[in-house]
Formats: structure tokens, C-alpha cells, sequence
């Protein structure tokens, strides 16, 4: 195992990769001329300048370099180091959206669970890295893609996606398509859940939603519960009669559970939240 991941290794297996996307690309040269070739790579910070150089030498053939950038701490520095490591080829952020769950320098935790951005706050990270990562640095790249049309169940149930699980469009949809059309659009209220700082297996406890919907405002509240790992239903709540509000009793077994929301509107528009609840 230490001589199979070692630095020589590792050098000729990454060597390997290039050689095999240089064929690739001179491939789809030999079939269609007119067809762009692109390489995509994630975009880790010591991991990328080196992915860069290795494609500026050893892959002439790709014409862009696509990188998928989420946190800030580096997408803002996304274009500097495309430039830096090779300024004559363009590239494209081939997916941006909200911020990751995958990196533990950058991912905000509480009690060793995953704190997930609400919907308010994702769709306003969209605009930001439209804004400020992919239309201000026109030029150097050729652009950007939304990640992803729908819910795609990493980090949690709810983690990425600009519709959801039924099909009801986002904040983040919106948000997006403000941006592009210049639109206006009626935005969803801002929600988020308030539970106790301790919550104790066994017990009940009343959970309440913090908003910006007016008291009257005809809104339909959807409570889940579910294991972090596998998304396992747990029925451990009793809504209120308006559903702004509900009873939980917090699950006896020991893991990782998150409690979501969903409210949407007569427009079929959606707005979600999640918190974590850890069970020792």
C-alpha cells in the first residue's frame, strides 16, 4: 500500500490520465473540428494548480478547462490561478452553486453535523458567484453552470438543486433567473427552524419556524425527519394545526439526524431549511 500511493505513483498514474484525454481530445478534433473539447476537474486548492500545468503540458488538444468551484475561499480565487498556471487557454466554472459540504476547512459544523445554508441564503450565493466569479471575469472565462436542476441527494436531502424533490421551483431558480432576464420576482419568505441548544433522546420538544411570511399568508408547512446516512424516514413528529410548529421526539438510537422544511406557496414555488440533530 505505501509503495502503490507513493509520490512515483501517483506521478505516473496522473501522467497516464493526461496522455489518455490528450488522445481523447485529438479524437473528437479528427471526427468534428467545430466541437470544443473540455476536461473538468474539482477544484481543490493545492490539488489544482498542478492538475492546470499537467493539461497545459501534457494536453494541448483541450480547448477548455472546466473547474467545479462552490466555497468562496475558492472560487474567488479561481481566476487568478487559471491565469497564473495557464494564461493562453480559457476556462469555464463547470459548476458552481451552494457551498460544499465536502471540505472540512471550509464546511460549518455543529456537534460533528453539517450546518446546510437555507434556500434564502443559497439563492443569494448564486447571485454573488454569477455576479462577482463568472460574468466579472468574462473574458478569461467563458462562462458558468448552475449546479443542479434538481435535488441531488448529497450532504442531505435538500443540499443542491433549484427545484426540489417534486418539482417546485426554488429561491434559487428565481434568483438565477433575475439575473439572466432582468426580472423581477415575488420572492418566498425567509424561513429557518428554532430548536432547543440541548435536546435529550427520548424527550419531546416543541420546534418552531422562524419567518418572514405573514401570519396570514397562505402557506403549506412540510415536516421531515431523516438519518443523515441513507435518508431513513424517522416518524418522530406531530405538526400544529398550522403547520408552523410541531411536537418532536427526539429518537433514542445514537447517529446523525436532520429535521427539514418545506414551505411552498399557491404558485407552486418552495423555500427549505434543515438543522441537524445529533443523538450520542
Amino acid at each position: 500500500l505505501k509503495h502503490r500511493y507513493s509520490k512515483p505513483y501517483l506521478t505516473k498514474v496522473r501522467d497516464c490520465y493526461i496522455k489518455m484525454i490528450e488522445k481523447m481530445a485529438e479524437r473528437v478534433h479528427e471526427l468534428d473540428p467545430t466541437r470544443p473539447v473540455f476536461s473538468c476537474m474539482e477544484h481543490e486548492k493545492y490539488q489544482l494548480p498542478g492538475e492546470i500545468v499537467a493539461l497545459k503540458d501534457g494536453a494541448p488538444s483541450v480547448d477548455v478547462i472546466g473547474v467545479n468551484s462552490y466555497y468562496k475561499e475558492q472560487i474567488s480565487v479561481l481566476n487568478r490561478d487559471c491565469y497564473r498556471f495557464d494564461s493562453l487557454r480559457p476556462y469555464i466554472v463547470s459548476e458552481f452553486g451552494p457551498r460544499g459540504y465536502w471540505n472540512p476547512d471550509y464546511n460549518k459544523t455543529y456537534k460533528g453535523s453539517q450546518i446546510e445554508d437555507n434556500d434564502g441564503e443559497k439563492a443569494q450565493w448564486y447571485k454573488e458567484q454569477w455576479s462577482n466569479y463568472v460574468v466579472a471575469k468574462k473574458g478569461y472565462n467563458i462562462g458558468g453552470f448552475a449546479y443542479c436542476w434538481h435535488d441531488r441527494l448529497e450532504g442531505s436531502y435538500t443540499w443542491f438543486g433549484i427545484s426540489d424533490y417534486k418539482g417546485r421551483l426554488k429561491p434559487s431558480y428565481y434568483a438565477l433567473k433575475e439575473m439572466w432576464t432582468k426580472e423581477k420576482m415575488a420572492a418566498m419568505p425567509t424561513v429557518s427552524i428554532e430548536v432547543p441548544s440541548v435536546l435529550l433522546p427520548g424527550k419531546e420538544y416543541d420546534i418552531t419556524t422562524v419567518t418572514t411570511a405573514a401570519p396570514g399568508q397562505p402557506l403549506k408547512y412540510e415536516w421531515v425527519l431523516l438519518k443523515d446516512e441513507y435518508l431513513g424516514t424517522v416518524d418522530n413528529i406531530e405538526p400544529s394545526e398550522t403547520g408552523r410548529a410541531l411536537k418532536l421526539k427526539i429518537p433514542t438510537n445514537p447517529s446523525h439526524y436532520r429535521l427539514y422544511l418545506f414551505v411552498s406557496d399557491e404558485d407552486k414555488k418552495v423555500t427549505t431549511t434543515s438543522v441537524p440533530i445529533r443523538v450520542y
